[in-house]
Parts: structure tokens; C-alpha cells; sequence
């Protein structure tokens, strides 16, 4: 058993070598530069029709555009690792989190920001948020979830998952209600809640090293990324799971918008897929290594941030109006002042 354990070994790595070197066909999609700023670029999220963009970089600023991208200002003059940001549908709210340090947010359209420093610096790893703002997830490593409901109101946060299941996570995901939520930890099992993250369930229970997670609007459709191996595609609010993309890769990014989902490995290839279909088509192949997405809901507007390269949008025509100066001129107009209690919610596993 041990041999043919070690010959099956020794196969799939053969096979992954080839299919690293390996250029599959695919439809092209055209990269255009609409920023020709290039930083250590992290997290990007913009609105339902894509016009109020904002985005991060790592020890950087938070750069915000009310015009697709066709100007940008930073608003927020605070320099932080930051590593994660989300907005609401309208891109009316906004909030951002960093690694050993505090979370932002903003209520109106990222012109001004608000340092929560009543929550304690954590490593925070990844944010996301209900359509509508209500609901925020937001991500620690080896540490809990937290979670808030109506924050921009009450400013209260409570924790999602208790501290006694610490993790390696790695990405969170929310449906546009806010009610069905995935998290996925690194050698370690998808995790879900299907009741606004009172109570958690293992999902699925097989360990990998799982690297991303998104869910449709509904919640019904989920994709979870595993690094140098396949793409899981669960279409039953997590209930089921099965292999969607048998390629392996070195997966890394994938996001869910309206009916297509876009996946991206360490290299930058760009694969597409619909809620529908079972099949994959590579998009795009210009290594624009360690790219994430986001798109607006009619997917007229995807926007491809990579670190180290210009902002792209796939597919679109270039905008006519340069993007402007990107240098910090102005600070935020509100002082901290908020507060936070927090309360607890211990892990369910069935």
C-alpha cells in the first residue's frame, strides 16, 4: 500500500510539472491600463455598476475613484499594511483591514475614515460584506471571526467564532444578504454558517490547502480554490462539494459575480466559468502573477489588480481621462472616537 501510495505520489507531481509548463487554449480578453501606478498592490472592491472603486497597498494608502477608475484621490493619508477591503453595492460604505494593526471604515463613499482603534490591532487577514453594508465578516490568523450587524449604527462587533478554535484562515466569503457565509483555513476543513455567522458548521471536511473562497449573491453557488491542485464547486449551499476545474494549478484568487466566475493562479492566467457550466476557459495568459479581481455585477467592469503592475480592466475600453495624481494630500476629517463590545458564539460541528 505504502508503494503504490508513493507511485500516485510520484504521478500527480509528474502531471503537475506538465501542466505548469503547459499553454491551454483559450479565448483572449484584452488587458487595458486604466492606472499606471505601479505599488504592492493587495485588495481591490468596487461597486455594483463599478463606477466607486477603491483599493490598497501593502504599507500604502487607500486610494478611492468615484468614475471608474478614470480618476482616483487618496482620501485616507494613514499609511498601513493593509491587506483586504469591501464595500456595499451602492460603495457607499466601505471597510478596510491590515495586517498588526486596526480596521477603517467609512460611511460615505470613502471620503472620510474612521481608525476603530476601540478593537485591538490584530492580523487581520480578509474582509467581506453583505450587499447592503449590514453585515461585515472579518478575518484573523490563528485567531477568531468577527462579525457585526448594522455596525455603521450600533458600532457593535461581536466574535463569530470562539477563540478556542484558532486557524490558519485564509479567505472569507458572504452572500449578498449576509446570511450564508464560507471560510476557508489552510490544511484544515471549508467552514460555513448559514444564520448570519451565529453558528458555524464544518462544510466539508476534507483537509487542503485550501487558498480562496467565493460565493454567488444567493449563497447557493461556492467555489474554493486549492493551492497546486483543483477548484471545488459546491451548487447546495455547501451541503455538497465535488471537483470543478480537475487542472492542477497553483490557484490563488476567485471571485463570484452574478452568473460568471473568474479564477486565477499564482501566475496570473485568468480562467472563466459560468454557475451553469462545468467547463473552464483561460481568458487570459499575460502572468500578471498574483492578480485578484473585482467586478461589477453586469460584468462590464473587471478590474485586474496585481502587485508591482499597472490596474487593468479585462476586456473594457481604455477611459479617456488619465487617472490623476496619486500622491496623499489629504487626511481624514473625522477623529476615532467609536467603541465595541464584543460577545461570543462557540463553533458547532456537526
Amino acid at each position: 500500500v505504502l508503494l503504490l501510495d508513493m507511485i500516485k505520489s510520484l504521478i500527480n507531481n509528474i502531471l503537475f510539472i506538465i501542466l505548469l509548463l503547459r499553454e491551454y487554449d483559450c479565448i483572449s480578453y484584452s488587458l487595458n491600463e486604466i492606472v499606471n501606478e505601479k505599488k504592492a498592490w493587495k485588495s481591490i472592491s468596487c461597486s455594483e455598476n463599478g463606477r466607486f472603486v477603491y483599493f490598497i497597498a501593502i504599507y500604502d494608502y487607500i486610494y478611492v475613484s468615484n468614475d471608474y477608475l478614470n480618476t482616483i484621490s487618496v482620501i485616507n493619508s494613514i499609511k498601513r499594511s493593509y491587506n483586504s477591503i469591501s464595500t456595499s453595492s451602492t460603495g457607499q460604505l466601505v471597510i478596510a483591514s491590515t495586517a498588526n494593526s486596526f480596521i477603517y471604515s467609512s460611511i460615505d463613499f470613502g471620503i472620510n475614515w474612521n481608525e476603530l482603534t476601540s478593537i485591538d490591532s490584530k492580523q487581520w487577514v480578509q474582509v467581506s460584506m453583505s450587499s447592503d453594508g449590514l453585515y461585515i465578516y472579518l478575518l484573523t490568523i490563528y485567531d477568531s471571526i468577527y462579525y457585526s450587524s448594522n455596525w455603521y449604527s450600533n458600532e457593535d462587533y461581536s466574535i463569530s467564532i470562539s477563540n478556542s478554535l484558532i486557524k490558519l484562515w485564509q479567505s472569507i466569503s458572504c452572500s449578498s444578504s449576509g446570511q450564508y457565509v464560507y471560510a476557508v483555513a489552510k490544511n484544515d476543513y471549508i467552514y460555513q454558517s448559514t444564520n448570519y455567522g451565529s453558528i458555524w458548521t464544518v462544510s466539508y471536511n476534507s483537509k487542503k490547502l485550501w487558498s480562496d473562497i467565493s460565493t454567488s449573491s444567493s449563497g447557493q453557488y461556492v467555489y474554493s480554490l486549492v493551492y497546486g491542485q483543483y477548484i471545488y464547486r459546491s451548487s447546495n449551499y455547501g451541503s455538497y462539494w465535488f471537483v470543478s476545474n480537475a487542472i492542477f494549478a497553483l490557484w490563488s484568487f476567485v471571485t463570484v459575480a452574478n452568473n460568471n466566475v473568474y479564477a486565477v493562479d499564482s501566475f496570473g492566467k485568468i480562467y472563466l466559468s459560468y454557475l451553469t457550466s462545468f467547463s473552464w476557459i483561460k481568458i487570459n495568459s499575460n502572468k500578471t502573477r498574483d492578480a485578484i479581481l473585482s467586478v461589477s455585477y453586469d460584468n462590464n467592469y473587471v478590474y485586474v489588480l496585481a502587485p508591482y503592475l499597472p490596474i487593468y480592466s479585462l476586456n473594457q475600453i481604455d477611459p479617456t481621462t488619465s487617472p490623476t495624481s496619486m500622491d496623499p494630500t489629504y487626511s481624514p476629517t473625522t477623529s476615532p472616537t467609536n467603541s465595541y463590545a464584543l460577545s461570543t458564539n462557540d463553533l458547532v460541528v456537526h
